[in-house]
């Protein structure tokens, strides 16, 4: 399981940058209401991307138990 968090903490990183990213460049073009708007949908996007993952990982690899 520790090995689980690592990758973990660096993809909601990534997903926080993305989304700060995309509300920024948003708000420059579109405006501040825009902005959100994005950030929210890249979140979202996000988390679905992540749920996706943990679907698609045999579950004895997220049980924190040695595999093997």
């Amino acid at each position: 399981m520790a090995a689980f968090i690592v990758p973990t903490i660096l993809f909601a990183l990534f997903a926080l940058f993305s989304a700060a990213g995309a509300y920024f460049l948003t708000a420059q073009t579109r405006g501040r209401t825009a902005g959100i708007v994005a950030a929210l949908l890249t979140f979202f996007f996000f988390a679905l991307l992540f749920a996706g993952l943990l679907y698609l990982l045999p579950p004895e690899s997220l049980s924190g138990t040695p595999l093997g």
